[in-house]
C-alpha cells in the first residue's frame, strides 16, 4: 500500500516509482516508441493519378488504346530472372493490378528472394495500354522487428510530357503500330542526392498472334507478341560528390497481350550487358 509520503510527492515523482516497479512496462513503451519511429520514417509516399501531369493525361485521353482491361483486380505471380555483367539473381514477383479508368491501372508489385518471407524491394507505377509506364516508385526494403520494412534505397520515376506519333491497331492487331517519346524526371535515394533527366522515344509493334495457353494452361483465346524498342537519352546530375554526364542506353522488351484480359504483361528485356526474363506462374482475375 501506498505510504502518506508518496502521497506527498509531486505527480511526476510518483509516476516515476510506479515505472521503476515495473521495469516491464518501461520496455515494453521503449520497442513502441522505436517501430513506430520506423513506421513514420519509412512508411509508404502518396502515390495518386492525381499526381501525373495533366498534359501527359491529356495526350492519353486524344489517343486511346484499342483495348482496355476486362478486370477490375488483377493478380499475378511471376518468377524473374536477371543477369547483368556475369551476375544473375531469381525472384518471385506478386503484381497487383487496379483497373482505374480507360486504359489507365495502377500496378503494384512486390519482389521476394527465395525462401525468405518479407519482400526486398516494392514498386508501383501506373500503365497505359499494357505498356507505357507513366509516375514510377521503386524502393529496396530490409525487414526490421519481423513485419516492419525499412527503406534501403529508393527510385521516384516522374513523367513530365509524352508526344505520341502513332497509335493504331495496337495491341491487338498483328502489324499495329505504338510510336511515342516520353520525357521523364527521377530521383535516387537521398544519399546519393543523384537526379536523371531521360528522352525515351520509344516504338512497339504487333509481331506474332498465336493460342494464349502456351503461355499458361488455363488461358484461352489469342495471345499477341509485341515488340518495344527504346532509346534513352539520360542526363545526369547531383551527387555527392558533384556529377554531371551524359548516357546512352537502347532497350528492346517483349510483352504478351492477353486477349481474355485485355492487358500485357513483359516476358524478356534486354540491353547491352543485362536481361531480364518473366515467366507466368499463376493468376486471378475479379
Amino acid at each position: 500500500m501506498p505510504n502518506s509520503t508518496e502521497h506527498s510527492k509531486p505527480t511526476t515523482t510518483r509516476v516515476w516509482i510506479w515505472l521503476k516497479r515495473r521495469p516491464y512496462i518501461v520496455s515494453a513503451l521503449l520497442v513502441l516508441v522505436a517501430m513506430s519511429s520506423v513506421w513514420l520514417l519509412n512508411k509508404e509516399r502518396p502515390f495518386e493519378l492525381a499526381n501525373v501531369s495533366p498534359g501527359v493525361l491529356a495526350a492519353i485521353a486524344e489517343n486511346p488504346c484499342a483495348a482496355e482491361p476486362k478486370w477490375k483486380t488483377l493478380r499475378t505471380k511471376y518468377t524473374r530472372k536477371m543477369s547483368e555483367r556475369g551476375q544473375s539473381e531469381e525472384v518471385s514477383v506478386d503484381r497487383v493490378e487496379t483497373h482505374l479508368r480507360d486504359a489507365i491501372v495502377l500496378k503494384r508489385e512486390q519482389w521476394f528472394e527465395k525462401n525468405k518471407p518479407s519482400p526486398v524491394s516494392e514498386l508501383r507505377s501506373f500503365t497505359f495500354c499494357g505498356m507505357m509506364a507513366l509516375n514510377y516508385h521503386e524502393r529496396g526494403l530490409t525487414p526490421v522487428f519481423s513485419n516492419l520494412l525499412k527503406e534501403t534505397g529508393w527510385l521516384r520515376e516522374k513523367i513530365t510530357g509524352v508526344q505520341i506519333h502513332e497509335l493504331k491497331g495496337y495491341p491487338n492487331t498483328v502489324n499495329g503500330v505504338f510510336a511515342y517519346t516520353k520525357t521523364t524526371e527521377a530521383e535516387l535515394s537521398a544519399d546519393t542526392g543523384l537526379r536523371d533527366a531521360t528522352v525515351r522515344p520509344v516504338r512497339c509493334t504487333v509481331d506474332e498472334k498465336f493460342k494464349a495457353s502456351a503461355l499458361h494452361p488455363r488461358l484461352s483465346g489469342d495471345a499477341y507478341r509485341v515488340s518495344c524498342t527504346s532509346e534513352w537519352d539520360i542526363r545526369t546530375t547531383g551527387g555527392f560528390p558533384a556529377t554531371e554526364r551524359n548516357d546512352k542506353v537502347k532497350r528492346v522488351t517483349v510483352y504478351h497481350f492477353i486477349e481474355e484480359w485485355g492487358w500485357g504483361f513483359p516476358v524478356r528485356s534486354f540491353e547491352a550487358d543485362a536481361r531480364w526474363e518473366w515467366t507466368l506462374v499463376d493468376f486471378s482475375v475479379e
